[in-house]
């Protein structure tokens, strides 16, 4: 595995690509939108808020006050909706573009792909959680869960029975320190996975068929995944962190200056919509460059083999060259005769 070719990827090969650069200026727009209407809806539901300080304990207001709350919480969750659509489509569309670049032939996308992309994402985090892919942690998930069920229905009948709801302390013990190993078996099962979207969008694979190779192409090879997939997503982590305490400072500075509060906070999400997209580029981009490290490893890995069986045989030894014609043969002349005595 070639880390710093993996970061370098990350990082670089992006700002070399037309397209992948509009894709910069889509989710830009994007977050726009989204940090607009958000904060639209936001000062609506502030100013709802404030109307009831003033009027609370009339009973037009109490009628009135459930059913804003209400509608405050579906048009924020419909809003985060659908920004987890466009950004899921944007994002997909950044991993094509990192995969073509890659030397990757990818496959035609479109809304019934995109669809289809949606189920391996769910197909992959139920296959994570519950160990489809290996038996053993399938067993050890089971057990776990077996054992929280028998602890609840214990401590149930521990209100009927008095002492028995001790015995539930006991199973709820060895539940807890099988769910605090299983934690690391999850955290081991997404990265034996994180391989799908790029097998999925580079290829004709199905849902399952993709997952199932993502875990037979990192098999032996987690700790290479972790570590490539970790080194540019930390980096990319402490940019943003560092982009983000500038924009606060900044936002919030211009915010204290003009005495207004609203203002700073529009700021801080003006500048954030400004970095944001070449962030997400880089995430988009980390993963497409480990899978192409793995092909390239998986393909080293079985040349020799390749080289093996189609070597010739080595040759058999030659035989003494011929004399050339017009040379002088050796003369072989006859045993001389002994005379009688």
């Amino acid at each position: 595995m070639d880390y710093v070719n993996v970061v370098k990827n990350s990082f670089l090969l992006w700002t070399r690509d037309r397209a992948a650069l509009r894709l910069c200026l889509y989710l830009f727009a994007l977050l726009i939108v989204y940090n607009l209407l958000s904060h639209v809806i936001g000062y609506a539901f502030l100013g709802y808020s404030y109307m009831q300080l003033y009027d609370f304990f009339s009973p037009k207001t109490q009628l009135y006050t459930s059913g804003g709350y209400l509608g405050y919480s579906l048009a924020a969750m419909g809003l985060a909706f659908a920004y987890m659509l466009f950004y899921g489509f944007l994002h997909a569309l950044a991993t094509l573009r990192a995969l073509d670049q890659l030397g990757f032939a990818p496959s035609s996308f479109g809304l019934n792909k995109y669809f289809r992309l949606i189920l391996l994402w769910i197909w992959s985090a139920f296959a994570a959680i519950l160990s489809l892919y290996s038996r053993k942690w399938m067993i050890f998930f089971l057990a776990a869960f077996a054992l929280t069920i028998i602890g609840i229905v214990v401590a149930l009948l521990g209100f009927v029975l008095g002492p028995v709801a001790l015995l539930s302390l006991l199973f709820f013990g060895l539940a807890s320190i099988m769910w605090a190993v299983y934690f690391f078996v999850l955290i081991y099962n997404s990265f034996r996975l994180s391989m799908v979207n790029a097998i999925f969008l580079s290829s004709d694979a199905g849902v399952r068929e993709s997952a199932k190779q993502s875990w037979e192409i990192t098999q032996g090879k987690f700790w290479e995944v972790f570590i490539a997939i970790l080194l540019p997503s930390l980096l990319a982590g402490v940019i943003s962190i560092v982009l983000g305490l500038l924009s606060f400072a900044l936002g919030f500075g211009i915010g204290a200056v003009v005495n207004n509060f609203l203002a700073g906070l529009v700021i801080v999400s003006f500048l954030a919509s400004i970095y944001g997209p070449f962030i997400v580029l880089i995430g988009a981009y980390i993963t497409p460059s480990v899978y192409s490290e793995l092909r390239k490893s998986a393909a080293f890995a079985s040349a020799p083999v390749a080289e093996a069986l189609q070597a010739p045989a080595s040759p058999e030894p030659q035989a003494a060259a011929a004399p050339k014609r017009g040379a002088a043969k050796p003369s072989r002349k006859p045993p001389a005769k002994r005379k009688p005595r």
